[in-house]
């Protein structure tokens, strides 16, 4: 799609100075030639805003946070019960002409808030909202995302849980099309957790997330790599999914 784009920009541009060396050199009032070819210049940049401005338009309306998202991979560690590693990796599809950074959201539900880092992309505006609401943080894109280019953003939160009075959950909000989420839940070997399985769940969320939440499967524990894991092929629009399990 870019270079579709520049394709067709090259050729306006081809067509201006065409025209302006066409304006300069036979017109014989050389006054009204270049009054001409300014007015047209004018024209060409009016008709560019104009047509940017469109797609913007139209890619806001489907994409309304300039983006989609392809995957999102979430892996949640905790080896000695006290603190939390927790790697929210997405993958990301631009939706606009340009586009900067990303306003990320989340919920903590323990008592401290995470520290917050992205390798190679600026992090900013970490705020705390009022319960019930969600966080949120910035994140500054290393260069300008052009449409249709896809960047993979590693959201890492290092928790202090040593209260462990967090929820031990995780979970992926599902608003558009995408190819796969994954779940992957480090626990060590602090605890047998033998018959223990994690629960896989999903719900049908509104504007207030209020609805049943389904069990689709439990998701045994696997004692040699000391995790539980799952992975969900094109999950259906609409829903929120979540793993949970006991502490």
């Amino acid at each position: 799609m870019n270079s579709k784009f520049k394709f067709y920009f090259d050729i306006l541009v081809g067509i201006a100075g065409l025209i302006g060396l066409v304006l300069v050199f036979v017109a014989e009032d050389k006054n009204k030639a270049i009054i001409a070819l300014v007015a047209f210049c004018l024209f060409l940049l009016w008709f560019i805003f104009k047509v940017w401005k469109t797609v913007n338009t139209i890619a806001g309306q489907r994409h309304p946070f300039g983006y989609a998202k392809i995957a999102s991979i979430r892996r949640y560690t905790c080896l000695d019960g006290k603190f939390v590693e927790f790697e929210n990796i997405q993958i990301v599809q631009c939706k606009k002409p340009i586009l900067l950074g990303i306003d990320h959201i989340f919920k903590w539900s323990g008592t401290k808030m995470p520290a917050v880092t992205c390798p190679g992309y600026t992090v900013s505006d970490i705020r705390a909202e009022k319960d019930g609401e969600y966080d949120r943080v910035h994140l500054s894109f290393p260069a300008p995302m052009l449409y249709d280019e896809v960047a993979v953003v590693p959201i890492h939160f290092a928790i202090d849980d040593s209260d462990q009075k967090s929820k031990t959950e995780i979970g992926v909000k599902v608003r558009e099309s995408m190819q796969f989420i994954s779940f992957r839940v480090e626990l060590g070997n602090q605890v047998d957790r033998t018959g223990k399985p994690a629960r896989m769940l999903r719900l049908k969320y509104g504007t207030d997330m209020v609805g049943e939440w389904k069990l689709i499967e439990n998701v045994k524990f696997d004692p040699i790599t000391h995790c539980y894991e799952k992975q969900i092929q094109y999950p259906e629009t609409g829903y929120y999914y979540q793993m949970e399990w006991d502490r």
